[in-house]
């Protein structure tokens, strides 16, 4: 796992719960930016869009203050400021969150151009944890839940356009963007069949 912050002092702290929470807390700094991913800028992308492998993401997390935060949660090439005040990373499947909604965006990206499922699954609610979750089928399309609720509204189905290719290596990140804010996650899967 890499931490980073490149903007200020942010924090990663690991609580002392029952199986363990992980909170990313930006600093003061207007335009703080705290960003988890597993692997770095150069290794431990291990993730890849291809039609006929499954691939599953799931993460328990909350956001301190909802209304304010922006939030990067999901697959894509790294970045150290995935979110979308920052850079949304060239290529990925991920969940994201503007800084003044309560709603959750979820976008398909190749190249810097995205299909997006835009204000999806029921509002977020302060200091309060909720699951989201993408799975890739056998057949390749993509299908989002919140809570364990598939947003089958949002399905994005095989061969659509922006959607990563087998040559876009991604990684698992989760981001947070806007000065004093914190992120806790409780758990997370990444899977993905050989």
């Amino acid at each position: 796992w890499t931490f980073s912050g490149p903007t200020g002092t942010n924090t990663i702290v690991l609580l002392n719960t029952r199986s363990g929470e992980i909170v990313l807390t930006n600093d003061a700094t207007a335009s703080s930016v705290s960003t988890l991913q597993l692997g770095s800028a150069t290794a431990g992308m291990n993730f890849v869009y291809s039609a006929g492998k499954r691939l599953w993401m799931a993460s328990r997390i909350k956001l301190g203050t909802v209304a304010t935060t922006e939030l990067f949660l999901g697959f894509g090439t790294s970045d150290t400021s995935p979110t979308g005040s920052g850079t949304l990373p060239s290529d990925g499947l991920f969940f994201h969150k503007t800084n003044t909604g309560t709603l959750i965006n979820f976008d398909a990206r190749k190249d810097g151009v995205s299909t997006s499922k835009t204000l999806i699954g029921t509002a977020l609610v302060n200091d309060t944890y909720t699951i989201f979750a993408l799975y890739v089928d056998p057949t390749g399309n993509i299908h989002l839940f919140q809570d364990g609720i598939e947003l089958s509204a949002s399905i994005i189905a095989a061969g659509t356009a922006n959607i990563p290719g087998a040559a876009d290596v991604m990684q698992f990140m989760v981001g947070i963007f806007t000065a004093s804010m914190t992120c806790t996650l409780d758990w997370v899967l990444v899977a993905q069949e050989k």
